[in-house]
């Protein structure tokens, strides 16, 4: 993408801003390139496409040098950290070491935040949207909390006290409207699992019975939420959010299985799918498909193949061996058909996919209500406690396994000397939702422990948030001083 800048600056600047890229040259330049068109695109609104039009923008600062982007995404990940950390301090100021180590050092965190990926954006979404939403709801509270712990003389802080910033401004605004825009951009799902938390911090601020009951007034809104949210096809036929997680569930499947997709010539929503290990039953039909085949069956697979098959108008035919067992997927439909190959159908190979290392097996659950609530268990399971010691097989696993392992332990101790009383309920309820929900969508939707881990961590620095304003660490001095 960069690199039309030399050659047309118009072309690029359509490809930056996706105005105008329907056209046949600008559709020719993202069909060169190795990530833009892929077979992992979500059926879910997850916009890949954002990171890359971010570096080329970048690649005019960095000079293509890679070490620039990492620093530039690890600068942004530390200003999202530094925002969550600012906007929980005030509840945590007797642990605000706790709380510096529970943001910004645990090693999930700083792996997946580190690297040129959306987790950067997501944490710096994350941040700037809780931080300005609770300054612009609480007005002055929290700059007059955080003010109280200024190393300034007494009568420099009582003025700074008297005249705190205004918190409705519009810097204020802008940056919260920035975070949600980054959170849409980057990862619509993770905004559209704390919204219900901030729908119940608006009614705890407002309604009387609301803040005297916190608790009961998130499990209400979250239900409400989830209720209108799931079954908002019987409005809009067109959108079911039920039938997309299924859908996104099943994506997930097919990607860790892997497997080579071959489309019927006489037929482009027939598809063939085999093993890898069959790939040495891909017969070619003639010397041009031959001559291919040779490149492996990546090349053949990969997008800029594809274009230049359209641009030369040459299709390399392939058959499947005879007696080859396969199965048969019609696009658009959920069955599918267990067949024996013969010699009459021809197939172009169209998705070459790696089968992923550290799958885990996840039951596909039926796409209606009651199917996904009673996956809801399991789901929970496959993303706090798994993987199993059996499970474990890589050093990699071995590390997430022993994070997983160090959390439950924290939380044990955090319910054994739990606080009483505790006068932080609502922001305790709003951790909750925000884990709860987003470890479900997790559990539900990835079978794969790389990806879990992840996912998992724009979701840790609110679980540990959460064990410290649970955790009693007076009680806890007590009873180790006895």
């Amino acid at each position: 993408m960069y690199q039309t800048v030399h050659t047309n600056i118009s072309d690029f600047l359509a490809m930056m801003t996706g105005i105008g890229d329907w056209g046949s040259k600008i559709q020719g330049y993202y069909h060169s390139m190795a990530s833009w068109v892929n077979g992992h695109d979500s059926t879910l609104y997850n916009n890949s496409h954002f990171i890359i039009r971010f570096n080329a923008l970048l690649m005019f600062f960095s000079g293509g040098h890679y070490g620039v982007h990492v620093l530039v995404m690890c600068f942004i990940s530390f200003i999202g950290l530094t925002y969550l950390y600012k906007a929980f301090y005030p509840y945590l100021q007797d642990k605000a070491k706790l709380l510096f180590a529970a943001i910004f050092l645990f090693p999930s965190v700083l792996l997946w935040s580190s690297g040129i990926l959306k987790e950067g954006f997501v944490f710096l979404g994350l941040g700037l949207s809780i931080y300005y939403f609770k300054l612009l709801l609480n007005g002055t509270q929290i700059t007059r909390m955080q003010q109280i712990k200024t190393p300034v003389c007494r009568q420099g802080r009582d003025k700074i006290s008297e005249n705190p910033p205004n918190p409705f401004n519009p810097w204020s605004i802008m940056l919260l409207l920035l975070g949600f825009i980054l959170l849409f951009e980057a990862k619509a799902y993770i905004l559209l699992c704390i919204i219900p938390g901030f729908i119940s911090e608006v009614l705890i601020s407002k309604v009387k019975p609301a803040a005297k009951h916190p608790f009961i007034t998130y499990i209400t809104v979250t239900a409400i939420y989830l209720l209108v949210g799931l079954n908002i096809n019987t409005i809009y036929p067109s959108i079911n959010p039920i039938q997309t997680l299924s859908d996104k569930q099943k994506e997930f499947i097919r990607l860790t299985k892997g497997g080579i997709y071959l489309e019927e010539t006489a037929n482009d929503s027939l598809f063939a799918y085999i093993p890898v290990t069959d790939s040495v039953n891909i017969i070619p039909v003639n010397a041009y498909a031959d001559s291919l085949r040779k490149r492996g069956i990546q090349y053949l697979s990969t997008a800029a193949f594809c274009y230049q098959e359209e641009v030369t108008k040459k299709i390399a035919p392939f058959r499947l061996k005879a007696g080859l067992k396969f199965d048969l997927i019609h696009e658009g439909h959920n069955d599918t058909l267990h067949l024996t190959a013969h010699d009459s159908a021809t197939y172009i190979i169209n998705t070459y996919i790696e089968p992923a290392k550290s799958a885990i097996a996840i039951p596909p659950f039926r796409p209606t209500l009651f199917g996904l609530i009673s996956a809801v268990p399991n789901a929970l399971v496959v993303s706090i406690i798994r993987p199993f010691p059996k499970e474990i097989s890589s050093a990699a696993i071995l590390i997430y396994s022993g994070e997983n392992v160090f959390i439950l332990l924290l939380i044990i101790l955090a319910f054994v000397f739990y606080k009483k009383n505790n006068p932080n309920n609502n922001t305790i309820a709003f951790c909750v939702n925000y884990c709860l929900l987003m470890l479900v969508l997790i559990g539900i939707s990835t079978p794969l422990y790389g990806g879990i881990e992840r996912y998992k961590s724009v979701v840790i620095p609110f679980m540990l948030i959460l064990l410290l304003l649970i955790y009693d660490k007076d009680k806890y001095k007590k009873t180790a001083k006895s």
